[in-house]
């Protein structure tokens, strides 16, 4: 109990702290520029970072820190590998918190210029968020941030397994495989500009993520079928990298538009309230997401609980029965969870047209 107590403690504050930094910054793509695509633009940028740098500490724990030693078969295993990885991602998140923050300091003469008496009170807070939400497409935008989250909370939980025992990749040739979707948001912004020019967001959004689920979801279900290469197998390793690509490029363009869907929110919510409310719709679709997230965790945590998925169990050693039911259960439930998105998604009303529309009212009064 002292350990969950522990862990339940640092796990809060950690996420605590990154929501301060994650509201104001994602809030600010509104703030600089309204214009439609730009938005799209500047997210794929933050995002291509962002995706270079949580992918590359993934090759790095494969590669460095989750090795096998003389005591320890199976690297993932290895104790000591996570608090090394712990102590550089730790140096490498304050390092990039600083430059994000002051590098955006000369942008400030650029923003909107507001005053206030006094900050707004809790109550005033929740009925600033409460008017948000009386938008159609605002509740859309989280009920579909929700789903994905959720989704995404179950995919990262699953995943290690999956690719561990499922596939038993050694974790050399994990840090291989994850080395393709480390470079992935490199090809990023040249497919980006040649997808979304002229297009709804939320259309690109919708492909994005039809497009990942299949590359994600294909090789799990050929596999229960008979129709896939064997573990072990040279085809097998090049499959899955190039599946890896491909699918990290398919969620990010998801992200990316989604997140510029709730950019477009500020000039809507204008209109409606006379407040932008670029903070308050930033801090609840955070808060939304941060829930749905820790929901995709617990998911994952009770299907592998409902499968009796063996703890400190060697790769190779698991019963085949339990294997195919840990791809069973995860194709199905993420399949289902993502499907909801791409539903939601579909009601979505803020279009090219009508976000120009918006803005030019707000311009002329």
């Amino acid at each position: 109990m002292r350990l969950f107590a522990w862990l339940m403690v640092c796990n809060i504050s950690m996420r605590t702290a990154l929501t301060m930094f994650l509201i104001p910054a994602y809030a600010l793509v509104a703030e600089l520029t309204s214009e439609y695509d730009e938005r799209t633009r500047l997210l794929t940028g933050f995002h291509v970072l962002y995706a270079v740098f949580g992918n590359g500490m993934s090759v790095l724990m494969y590669a460095v820190w989750l090795v096998p030693t003389e005591g320890i078969s199976d690297g993932i295993m290895n104790v000591e590998g996570y608090q090394s990885a712990g102590l550089v991602g730790t140096v490498i998140i304050v390092t990039s918190v600083l430059v994000f923050a002051f590098g955006l300091r000369r942008f400030i003469p650029r923003l909107k210029q507001y005053e206030f008496d006094k900050p707004p009170s809790p109550s005033q807070f929740f009925r600033h968020v409460a008017d948000v939400f009386r938008n159609a497409s605002a509740r859309i935008v989280v009920a579909s941030g929700v789903l994905y989250y959720a989704g995404v909370g179950t995919y990262v939980v699953l995943w290690a397994y999956i690719y561990s025992y499922f596939w038993e990749f050694t974790s050399e040739q994990i840090s291989i495989i994850v080395m393709p979707m480390a470079l992935a948001a490199l090809f990023l912004p040249p497919a980006m500009a040649r997808w979304a020019a002229g297009r709804e967001k939320k259309t690109v959004a919708m492909f994005g993520l039809l497009g990942a689920m299949t590359v994600n979801m294909l090789p799990i279900s050929l596999r229960l079928l008979g129709f896939f290469p064997e573990n072990g197998s040279d085809a097998l390793f090049y499959t899955m990298m190039v599946a890896g690509f491909f699918e990290t490029i398919l969620f990010l363009v998801f992200d990316i538009c989604w997140r510029s869907m709730i950019a477009d929110l500020t000039e809507r919510t204008e209109l409606e309230t006379g407040r932008r409310n670029e903070g308050v719709i930033s801090s609840a679709i955070t808060f939304t997401t941060k829930c749905a997230d820790g929901l995709g965790t617990l998911i994952g945590g009770i299907l592998l609980s409902l499968i009796a998925f063996p703890t400190e169990t060697a790769i190779g050693e698991v019963s085949p029965d339990i294997i195919f039911d840990l791809g069973l259960i995860y194709g199905p439930v993420v399949f289902l969870i993502w499907m909801g998105v791409i539903v939601a998604l579909s009601r979505y009303r803020i279009s090219r047209s009508r976000h120009e529309e918006h803005v030019q009212r707000l311009s002329e009064g």
